[in-house]
């Protein structure tokens, strides 16, 4: 089987899967007999997909459309969180539901519907669609065209902006194994171009400028929602006047949105209404939380996140390295039929989405937006700080184990390597 990175063999078996105490029978996956070179360095020991069934080769149906079936007490969704550094532990996947409080406390959704790719028959990817592209003015370019953009909160940003690259849509893949931000190719040259007009740049490496100098993205997504990225979300830079965009080129027709943008927005995935959500503080989706600028004291950040960027943030999907914060549910009658898979039960049987209440700093609570409370549980204790990822690989085994496991299993919303 082939990977972007390598590839493995090996053999298909049937077990159970236990993740937090949830148990998923019959499990079809593979036992890896042989992998290539590049993934022997990897930290992790394997893969957790969670792709549509449509992408799946082995685990038909896929572990997490198991997890969902047998489980009734889980919600047909999950959420990422990505810490902004590369070499920061604490990144949380919430699996069942989501937790707001990681955002802020005015924290709201924006959602956007899930379509299917033209190529394909059914869904396989979290695809939707990108309605624009525009890059706004920075603080020292100002070289653009005219052109206003309207934003969540009904106004407008004036002043010189490109044109839309994006019109009259561009399909987008929302995806935690995607590092950067992928561009087809037909586009790549015209976007780097235009995003690095008037610096001293070679594609997409920089030399004598700051990350101030870079323009602000704006990314509109249906129906009517825009997603800004500040300089800081997708801009590296070393601290010595070298800056690098976090873009790549792709041979596919569709852009992908990797980890630079989910790091900027924590991303809802909400299989049973076929649509995904991107919180902001508030209504207007300002972005400017990613933290890459600099080498934060150590001297060489720029080189590891560079290098390291898939394994330092702990996300899954198509990484090799999972920590999994699970949203417990207490005693409440259940929401799901236990007959209803990851995919059986698409439709919106809710018009509004469900949000979370602060019940204990420690144990947020996610309340139905019914009467009835269905309550999911979460806990996050203190991570320590890696000053890079060298250290962070040295320091994995020194990791805390889960409160009350020593068998692999977490308990509880606790960590676990699986």
């Amino acid at each position: 089987m082939q990977y972007g990175s390598g590839s493995v063999s090996g053999t298909v078996v049937v077990d159970t899967v236990t993740i937090s105490g949830y148990t998923v029978d019959s499990v079809r996956f593979g036992v890896i007999d042989d992998e290539s070179d590049k993934l022997q360095e990897f930290l992790a020991d394997g893969i957790f997909g969670l792709g549509f069934e449509g992408l799946a080769h082995i685990s038909r149906p896929t572990v997490f459309a198991a997890l969902a079936g047998q489980n009734a007490d889980l919600e047909n969704m999950f959420a990422f969180y990505l810490t902004p550094e590369a070499y920061r532990t604490g990144s949380e996947l919430h699996i069942g539901g989501y937790d707001l409080s990681v955002v802020g406390p005015n924290a709201s959704f924006h959602y956007t519907p899930v379509v299917k790719l033209p190529e394909f028959d059914s869904f396989m990817y979290w695809t939707i669609k990108m309605n624009s592209f525009f890059i706004l003015p920075s603080s020292s370019d100002s070289g653009h065209q005219d052109g206003d953009v309207d934003n969540n909160d009904g106004g407008t940003t004036e002043g010189d902006v490109t044109a839309n690259m994006c019109d009259p849509f561009c399909y987008a893949i929302v995806d935690t194994g995607t590092s950067l931000i992928s561009v087809p190719a037909g586009q790549f040259d015209d976007v780097v171009s235009k995003i690095t007009r008037g610096l001293d740049c070679n594609g997409i490496d920089c030399d004598a400028v700051d990350v101030k100098d870079f323009p602000v993205l704006h990314f509109g997504m249906e129906p009517d929602n825009v997603f800004l990225l500040q300089p800081q979300d997708y801009v590296l830079c070393s601290g010595w006047g070298q800056c690098k965009l976090q873009f790549q080129s792709t041979t596919d027709e569709w852009w992908i949105l990797g980890d630079v943008f989910i790091k900027t927005y924590y991303t809802l995935f909400d299989a049973e209404r076929m649509r995904v959500g991107f919180a902001c503080e508030g209504d207007v989706c300002q972005g400017g939380r990613g933290d890459i600028y600099g080498d934060n004291g150590e001297g060489g950040a720029f080189g590891a996140w560079e290098n390291a960027f898939l394994l330092g943030s702990c996300f899954a999907a198509a990484c090799m390295f999972l920590f999994v914060f699970l949203l417990n549910q207490q005693d409440e009658e259940p929401y799901l039929n236990q007959d209803e898979g990851f995919l059986g039960g698409l439709i919106d049987r809710r018009d509004s989405p469900q949000n979370y209440q602060v019940h204990d700093p420690k144990r947020p609570l996610l309340y139905d937006d019914d009467e009835s409370q269905h309550a999911y549980a979460t806990s996050s204790t203190s991570t320590s700080q890696a000053s890079s990822y060298a250290e962070a690989r040295r320091s994995f085994a020194a990791l805390p184990s889960p409160p009350g496991s020593s068998d692999g299993h977490m308990s509880d919303g606790s960590c676990v390597e699986v």
